[in-house]
């Protein structure tokens, strides 16, 4: 019954007032069925400090940016880029590119876009132009003859 005089006080957003406690149709057992449900999304497993090391190793392998992307110019990540595109793709129809750049990021080993450094995403933009264009370019020449 303490549960049921708490209550009283709490703001229900249903009737836009305080709680009704037993007078509402959402009131069974001296429980508020709506915060019960709303209790059961509560996080009761409190990770170990072990497994917090864990997932802070697991989240950094995730967010790390491969060597490769680094390093290697953006002419040499193009020619990369665009002989994965011809091995995956079907004949001579147009290219979207970013249609391939995902699967192609993950074939470097970038896990993820989400935590990239601005340096890294514009280099990932000017490939990712290049490509387009170099593909359109072999594209065109391939139709015209």
């Amino acid at each position: 019954m303490e549960n049921t005089k708490e209550l009283k006080k709490v703001f229900c957003p249903f009737i836009r007032g305080d709680c009704k406690n037993d007078e509402c149709m959402m009131w069974k057992e001296d429980l508020c069925l709506i915060v019960n449900y709303l209790i059961s999304f509560q996080n009761t497993n409190e990770s170990t400090p072990e497994e917090e090391i864990e997932y802070q190793k697991e989240l950094e392998e995730w967010k790390k940016i491969p060597e490769e992307l680094e390093v290697e110019s953006v002419d040499y990540l193009a020619d990369k880029f665009v002989s994965f595109v011809e091995s995956t793709a079907p004949g001579n129809q147009r290219i979207w590119v970013p249609h391939h750049a995902r699967r192609f990021w993950q074939s470097l080993g970038l896990n993820s876009t989400w935590a990239i450094p601005s340096n890294i995403q514009i280099k990932m933009g000017q490939v990712e132009s290049k490509v387009q264009n170099l593909l359109d370019t072999k594209r065109q020449i391939k139709t015209k003859k």
